[in-house]
């Protein structure tokens, strides 16, 4: 990921030992993924969309990118045991430098 230039998307994933079915367990490593991704989206001065879970514009809020991380896996925990927990961010842009101005919003 070399200056950030031609990312499409960054991933990171954990594959325990053994199948894992405690909640919070999940959750904690989810939130981990998602601190490594935020590093490295500040790293690299990206923002991000997510695939599965599209938002309406671009963020690089790790705030936003937990919620969005912990909804998708509420939705899959229905007592299943887990092996491979991944967190992939997709359409990445740079983040732009400057100020926004009043008149960037004035058509």
């Amino acid at each position: 990921m070399a200056g950030g230039s031609g990312c499409r998307s960054v991933s990171r994933e954990v594959t325990f030992e053994q199948d894992i079915a405690d909640p919070g367990d999940l959750y904690r490593t989810l939130d981990l993924l998602a601190e490594d991704l935020a590093d490295t989206l500040r790293d690299e001065g990206l923002r991000f969309r997510t695939r599965a879970c599209t938002l309406g514009h671009t963020a690089d809020d790790i705030a936003l990118m937990r919620k969005g991380a912990r909804e998708l896996l509420a939705s899959l925990l229905d007592g299943r045991k887990i092996r491979l927990l991944g967190l992939r961010l997709s359409s990445l842009s740079a983040v732009c430098a400057r100020q926004t101005r009043l008149e960037d919003f004035v058509l």
